[in-house]
């Protein structure tokens, strides 16, 4: 009879282990996604160009044509290809950084090359979340997209606005307002 009770008390206790296992509620079981490498989703938004000044100011620094290169591929790359690039990309920016021009080390440079860092920064931490979405990998890629546009208009205007050339003209013109006074 004891052994009767112990075998039955088993089997209940066995039985009930595997209808709690059956209870368990969907929201507690992972959803893996995983990107797809034939996907053809890609950025929104587009690369802004350089001037023709800022393109001969930077015709023999290779790490930027590096740079530009990788983001011309993220930019048209697929979330599974972002995936992979994001790093060789942040690697670019390093070295770019740190070969800067001295007429490209100015304040507002600095600033876009920390503000790409940092987006860059988010961005590989995103990409280490498990079940990462496409969506999120392209939302991001836009953002990084956007911050390296701001570099791009901050590398035209420096080309543009050629210090000698301005001061030469301030001093005109303050000549010719000297000169304008009886």
């Amino acid at each position: 009879m004891k052994h009767f009770l112990l075998f039955t008390f088993i089997v209940l206790s066995i039985i009930s282990c595997n209808k709690d296992q059956k209870k368990t509620p969907l929201s507690d079981q992972t959803i893996i996604v995983k990107l797809d490498s034939l996907s053809t989703q890609k950025a929104d938004t587009s690369l802004l160009k350089l001037s023709p000044d800022a393109k001969k100011d930077l015709v023999g620094a290779k790490e930027f044509q590096i740079l530009h290169k990788k983001i011309q591929q993220i930019a048209i790359a697929n979330p599974f290809s972002i995936k992979k690039e994001v790093d060789s990309v942040h690697k670019a920016l390093l070295a770019f950084e740190e070969h800067l021009r001295p007429e490209h080390d100015t304040n507002p440079i600095r600033t876009r090359i920390v503000i790409l860092t940092t987006e860059i920064g988010l961005f590989k931490e995103i990409l280490d979340t498990p079940n990462l979405s496409p969506e999120k990998v392209l939302k991001h890629n836009n953002r990084l997209i956007t911050a390296y546009n701001s570099f791009i208009i901050q590398l035209n205007e420096i080309s543009l606005a050629i210090p000698e050339n301005i001061e030469n003209e301030l001093l005109k013109d303050s000549e010719d307002y000297r000169d304008s006074i009886p």
